[in-house]
């Protein structure tokens, strides 16, 4: 009932009660608890407490004020705004970045950038890519040069401008340019201006404005936009105060749409451009084209083509190691750079390089010596030597160089072969003297020289007369090249014994008629040199030989060809010792070849002697000598090529690779067979395995050594085992020999010199105990019931699949019993003992925050066994419970459960809440007292005082010093808030249609009336008799009537200006008479806008992409788009600047969340005036749209199953759907028959199951709800 207060009321204790009515104030110095929730209050924040957290609010120090929450997170339904600016909005994920967020930098259609000065700057080396012009300034370059240490430097008190040309700037400059300083040197002014050539956007000079990013007395960083595009020139003006320096140290701009534009890291989408020195202490591996001015390292590894234009160095100027260029085709290209240049390859043995040789190269020009290309040795020195061991080849010609220039020389090599020809006297033409002898007064024979002048006796002295007739008459007709003593003296190379000289050299000639020569006889010709036999009479039965002729001056040999041609060999006694004819060779005797003897067949009548190969259709015998000495001599078989058979003997000294001397060899390149009696004893294939038919016998006490040269190993037949029957002893007699025991060339056991053996695999009893390498140990029916193994730091015993393990004492009592579902059964007690021991229940999972709420955490299970009614089953349990997750993990209720006989589970009889309180589902029965208090003895006291009724009248319950629940309070009196600080009327869970009314109580028709409203949704109404007067809404403030002022509004006297506001419409004419009629909205109104021509709307994917064509009107400042989503109110979606302007321009709507019909309205604004708007829609829907990957764990009684998000289309999921069906059998399993278990937005479910659903299968379902 009711209880009305007529005065001020004081309550010291608790107000409990389902609504509190306050007329007036309230001083509440406690906390106030309402039905579903409550109000906590400390000295530093409020809290706030509903069923499902709380949130607390306050300034909790000096420095800040708090915002806390046990929820995961906040939700805000409207903007949040810093300093009146929107800074976070469920559309503005502009303002922050967060994991897993995609940054575009480059990409300017719906791509997130972060600037990064290092990679994303294109003014980078500015000074070093454009040019780049200072005055009044020093070190401009410091202002590219990504360094903020180093600096532009402007002189105190001076003025500087620095000036970027950039000839067409690349790709669209817009963006904001900032300017950095150094710590205190910052500028008085700063200004600027750009140059662009775009004639849109007015061609021609544009003022820039700077404005602060930082401003402190030790950081400055100012910015300017950008907007033009034609970008051509940047100018800007620092001044610096009295006193202090100003230093620029960097220059740069972040773009909007950076394209491919330079930048300073390596791009693999563009050709990127060094412009400083690039070392590398390792090495450069390129399958494509590097250029620069230099490239300097270790090494330089080229698959392709090299483009060189500077100078190639290696290790600061010369390769101190050779240079290898392998390459099929041109290796080493050496081009000029101009035109009729000749490239020079040079060459230096000395150092310094003062001596140096070089090869040039000129082609079709006039210093090619007459050619169409020449090739050019020369060098430093006055002559140069061509020298060539082999052969010197030439086509044309051989030509002396010219005394001066670079034209064609003079041919010396026409009559070469001529000369050669008249190099013997038997091929002299038949007018040649032959008469060289120096005898002047032979008469007769080759001495005689013919024409020779008569000389007369000069008796006195001659007249010139004489003495030129003489002289006339010696000369005679001698042509001018010897018409002078000395021009014959030359001729005969100045040789006073010329005669002796011309004597000797005809004696060392062989004559014509043979005879015997001491020296080598050597034929030489351009092409098959030729020594020709010729019997000259022409007699058939004549023989053609060569003889050899002993030092006793007998013949030893001749070797020539019969009278029918047959050539032969003969010994001195004239017997033939070997004859060659079309077919075959002889020998008479025996025949010993040194060298290789190749014939198509061989007839041996004797005994053959083979020092080397014998090749002979399938036979071949061959001799292999090693470093001079024979090393073996073998018998070979061969078919082909490939195939063949070969049997061989070593010597005494020498061996074929990896065998003994002496030994004696068998090689088939297939299988090898030995035979017995007609029968095959031993079979030998190309795996190097040997069958033998027979047994393989060893005398008594033999061994079978293992390996050649070890004769500690070896397998023994043992006849001195004491036992009644011989064994096999495997031996290595070695202090630490080992025998290895291989399967399938794979080592199986290894035992060591200490008697331990090593399985490399498996130890099996029957297959029913396996005993791994691994150090496990199966065993069972077929080694699939147990399992020993171990893990890091534990020794592991495990059941194999769908098996049990039980422990078992006394032989045979069990112990402890471990099933399938890791359930653990003790047959005895379990006691732990120690200081302090702990039971520990621990939960392994590792789940996201708010999957822990509704979460079980373990249970104790008190059960029995007993079989009889109403049979075995859990009696009592202790459960921990995660109700509601904290921030940071699970929150642990305990609750305590109990059953009686009808029960067929526990119930839930006390819940102790992880916030501290005890909630008992029934009642609850105090044996002594609580806080001192003897429940029991003053209950009927209780009874007495409530009884009375109106404790008000009765004087009780003046004042209240702890929390007020009361479910009504009607007051006549005030109700006061006192004390210092905020006072708050909080109301809690107000949702839906439910709204905060403050009423009052009309006396006329006994009823209350509305006078104050709040509703669910933040909005506030007052009222006047029942009518709305004053609303706040989403948009503003709506007023229904008239607005009264008294005073000013913003200090202006309303009232006082109503008159003026009245003449305004008459008065605001003041069109001059200048004014062109054709323009009637030209001062005196807005201009109109036109709107946009056209639109298209277009849906690709889950997105519209809404297309228009521009206004007509010109300097349109922007485009403004708004949406509908099926049929709600519009909503601005994009803002299009003048810089994306285009005749045509297109957005993407990804923003809608449902189907239906998708409207948009565009406006073009200009001077802050719309246009009509260009409408368009299109019907969208989204179709089907499923959850993913979904993944259901069995927690043994619970069920949690997770799912993830659509892999598109997930926006228009506005509630995923989980449907449960089970059965005994997993065949009835049907999604027809599912119940709906969870519907919501989360991603997971927590399903517990109980009792006889246990042992039942379970199958779940995921559906969505679409909009």
């Amino acid at each position: 009932m009711p209880i009305n207060f007529l005065h001020d009321v004081d309550i010291n204790g608790e107000i409990k009660g389902d609504t509190l009515n306050i007329d007036g104030a309230a001083d509440i110095t406690g906390n106030i608890t309402g039905l579903n929730g409550s109000l906590t209050t400390t000295s530093s924040y409020y809290q706030l407490n509903t069923p499902s957290g709380y949130i607390q609010i306050g300034a909790m120090n000096t420095g800040h004020a708090h915002m806390y929450t046990d929820r995961p997170d906040f939700y805000f339904n409207k903007a949040i705004s810093i300093n009146g600016a929107n800074v976070l909005t469920t559309a503005n994920t502009d303002a922050y970045f967060q994991n897993s967020d995609v940054v575009m930098n480059e990409n300017p259609f719906g791509g997130r950038s972060l600037y990064n000065s290092m990679i994303n700057n294109p003014w980078f080396l500015a000074a070093d890519r454009y040019t780049v012009t200072q005055t009044g300034g020093t070190s401009i370059a410091n202002a590219f040069n990504g360094d903020y240490e180093s600096s532009y430097t402007v002189a105190a008190n001076g003025t500087a401008t620095f000036n970027i040309d950039f000839g067409q700037h690349p790709g669209y400059p817009y963006g904001w340019i900032y300017l950095s300083f150094y710590y205190t040197h910052q500028p008085s002014s700063i200004s600027g201006r750009v140059y662009n050539n775009y004639a849109p956007h007015t061609v021609g000079w544009s003022a820039l404005t700077f404005t602060d990013v930082v401003n402190t007395s030790q950081q400055r960083i100012v910015k300017a936009r950008q907007s033009k595009y034609g970008l051509t020139d940047l100018e800007i003006t620092l001044t610096a105060p009295a006193g202090t320096t100003v230093r620029l140290t960097s220059c740069e701009i972040h773009l909007d749409r950076p394209g491919t534009q330079e930048m300073p890291v390596f791009n693999k989408f563009r050709p990127e451009t060094i412009y400083k020195a690039l070392t590398v202490n390792s090495t450069i591996t390129s399958t494509g084209k590097i250029t620069g001015t230099e490239l300097e390292g270790t090494s330089l590894d080229i698959n392709g083509n090299a483009d060189i234009s500077g100078v190639l160095t290696a290790g600061g100027g010369t390769f101190s190691g050779p240079l290898t260029i392998e390459q099929n085709g041109d290796a080493l290209n050496l081009r000029s750079t101009t035109n009729a240049t000749k490239p020079r390859l040079t060459f230096s043995s000395d150092v310094p390089d003062v001596q140096i040789g070089h090869i040039e190269y000129t082609h079709s020009n006039t210093a090619s010596y007459g050619g169409g290309e020449a090739f050019i040795i020369g060098g430093t020195e006055a002559t140069t030597v061509v020298l060539a061991d082999g052969q010197l080849m030439y086509k044309d010609g051989i030509y002396s160089k010219p005394a001066s220039g670079t034209g064609a020389g003079t041919r010396k090599d026409s009559n070469w072969d001529s000369a050669y020809t008249h190099s013997t006297s038997a091929h002299a033409p038949s007018n040649a003297e032959q008469n060289v002898q120096s005898d002047w007064n032979a008469t007769s024979g080759d001495a005689l020289i013919l024409n020779k002048p008569s000389i007369p006796s000069i008796s006195g002295l001659a007249t010139t007369s004489y003495v030129d007739t003489t002289v006339a008459n010696v000369i005679d007709s001698a042509p001018g090249a010897l018409d002078t003593l000395n021009e014959l003296a030359a001729a005969i190379n100045d040789d006073a014994s010329f005669s002796t000289t011309v004597t000797n050299s005809i004696a060392a000639k062989l004559p014509l008629a043979g005879g015997t020569m001491s020296g080598l006889l050597t034929l030489e010709m351009a092409s098959d040199p030729k020594l020709n036999l010729r019997v000259s009479s022409g007699d058939s039965t004549e023989w053609n030989y060569i003889q050899f002729i002993g030092s006793n001056g007998t013949r030893d040999a001749y070797f020539g060809t019969t009278n029918d041609g047959t050539p032969s060999w003969y010994r001195d006694d004239g017997a033939t010792q070997l004859r060659l004819d079309s077919t075959k060779v002889y020998s008479n005797s025996d025949l010993q070849v040194n060298g290789e003897l190749e014939a198509a067949s061989l007839d041996i009548n004797g005994a053959a002697a083979f020092d080397t190969n014998v090749n002979s259709g399938g036979f071949n015998i061959q001799t292999n000598s090693n470093a001079g000495s024979g090393a073996y001599v073998s018998r070979k078989w061969k078919n082909d090529e490939s195939t063949f058979a070969e049997i061989w003997r070593n010597s005494s000294t020498r061996s074929s690779t990896g065998q003994a001397v002496r030994s004696f060899n068998i090689y088939n390149s297939h299988d090898t067979n030995i035979w017995s009696g007609g029968t095959r004893a031993l079979h030998l294939d190309t795996s190097q395995n040997a069958t033998f038919a027979g047994d393989v016998r060893l005398p008594n006490s033999g061994q079978l050594f293992l390996w050649n040269d070890h004769d500690a190993n070896y397998l023994m037949y043992d006849k001195w085992v004491a036992s009644a029957s011989a064994g096999m002893t495997i031996n290595n007699v070695a202090a630490d020999g080992e025998i290895y025991l291989k399967s399938g060339n794979a080592l199986t056991l290894t035992l060591d010199s200490s008697q331990n053996a090593t399985f490399a695999g498996s130890i099996s009893g029957n297959g029913k105990f396996i005993i791994a390498n691994n150090g496990t140990a199966t065993w069972g029916a077929a080694n699939d019931y147990g399992q020993l193994s171990w893990d890091t730091g534990y020794a592991l015993i495990r059941g194999q699949s769908g098996k049990g393990i039980k422990l078992q004492t006394n032989s045979s009592s069990t112990a402890l019993t471990l099933d399938t579902s890791q359930n653990a059964t003790f047959s005895g007690d379990v006691t732990l003992s120690g200081t302090a021991p702990t039971l520990r229940i621990q939960d392994s999972r590792n789940l996201n925050n708010p999957d822990w709420d509704s979460v079980s955490l373990g249970n104790i299970e008190f059960y029995t066994s007993d079989t009889t009614s109403p049979g075995a089953r859990v009696l009592a349990e202790i459960e921990a419970f995660s109700n509601n997750a904290a921030a940071s993990g699970p929150n642990a209720d305990l609750i305590f459960k109990t059953s009686a006989i009808a029960d067929s589970s526990p119930q839930t009889r006390l819940t102790i809440g992880y916030e501290g309180t005890a909630t008992f589902a029934g009642n609850v029965i105090v044996g002594g007292t609580v806080d001192g208090v003897d429940i029991g003895a003053n209950y009927s006291n209780w009874n007495t005082a409530y009884g009375w009724g109106d404790h008000a009248s009765a004087g009780y319950l003046t004042g209240v010093s702890g929390n007020i629940s009361v479910d009504s309070v009607n007051m006549t009196g005030e109700l006061n808030f006192t004390g210092a600080g905020s006072k708050y009327i909080d109301v809690e869970t107000l949702a839906g249609s439910n709204n905060l009314d403050i009423r009052h109580h009309n006396p006329t028709g006994n009823l209350f009336e509305t006078a104050f409203r709040s509703t669910a949704n933040g909005g506030t109404f007052l009222y006047y008799n029942g009518s709305t007067k004053f609303a706040t809404t989403n948009t503003g403030i709506s007023i229904t009537g008239d607005i009264s002022v008294s005073g000013t509004v913003d200090s202006r006297d309303v009232a006082a200006d109503g008159t003026k506001l009245d003449t305004i419409d008459t008065n605001a004419d003041v069109t001059p008479s200048w004014v062109p009629s054709s323009n009637p909205n030209y001062l005196t109104g807005a201009e109109t806008i036109v709107a946009p021509a056209s639109i298209t709307t277009t849906i690709v994917d889950d997105t519209v992409n809404v297309s228009f064509a521009a206004s007509t009107t010109s300097n349109i400042d922007n485009y403004l788009v708004f949406s509908s989503v099926a049929g709600s109110d519009y909503s601005l979606i994009s803002i299009i600047p003048p810089d994306d302007m285009s005749a045509n321009m297109s957005i993407i709507d990804n923003a809608f969340d449902a189907s239906g019909t998708q409207a948009y309205r565009i406006y073009a604004v200009k001077n802050g005036n719309y246009s009509s708007p260009r409408t368009g829609s299109i019907s969208f829907s989204a179709g089907t749209v499923e959850a993913t990957n979904l993944n259901v764990v069995n927690l043994n009684k619970a069920f949690y199953i997770q799912w993830d998000a659509p892999s598109s289309k997930s926006r228009f999921v506005t509630a995923y759907n989980v449907y449960k069906h089970e059965a005994s059998a997993s065949a009835d399993l049907s999604e027809s028959s599912a119940t709906l278990i969870y519907s919501g937005l989360n991603t997971n479910y927590m399903y517990s199951v109980s009792g006889s659903s246990n042992s039942n299968f379970h199958k779940f379902w995921v559906t969505t709800t679409v909009a």
